[in-house]
């Protein structure tokens, strides 16, 4: 029975044309390895901004949390926003903390743009 079956798909080979693939083909795909990698460096780029994001949340929540919990003054004066003091009483924005904040920010904003332009250098030499 096995040799039977092997019998026939030798006999199905030999019959079949062995000519290599047609162009077309190859532009095919070779197009969608080129659509299935741009699909994954998006990917990773939303990742690492996802990551990002959270690294700054995570930051400034320790700065934050480690005032707060140590009760760090300093003697700056405090901001009101008017309007939203009656709504946010209880709150007081430290100007330290959030020029600490966005010092971070741009520090790690700046960081991650010089990092992508770099590889992008990079891979165009490739």
């Amino acid at each position: 029975m096995k040799q039977q079956d092997n019998d026939k798909l030798k006999a199905l080979f030999k019959e079949s044309p062995s000519s290599e693939p047609s162009m077309a083909f190859e532009s095919r795909l070779m197009r969608q390895i080129k659509i299935e990698t741009e699909k994954r460096a998006k990917r990773i780029r939303l990742y690492n901004t996802l990551w990002l994001g959270g690294g700054i949340a995570a930051i400034v929540a320790i700065v934050s949390f480690i005032c707060w919990y140590g009760n760090i003054t300093f003697d700056f004066p405090e901001m009101n926003i008017q309007g939203l003091d009656q709504l946010f009483s209880s709150v007081h924005l430290s100007t330290p903390l959030i020029a600490f904040g966005a010092l971070v920010l741009l520090l790690l904003m700046g960081d991650t743009l010089i990092r992508r332009k770099i590889e992008e250098r990079n891979s165009k030499k490739q």
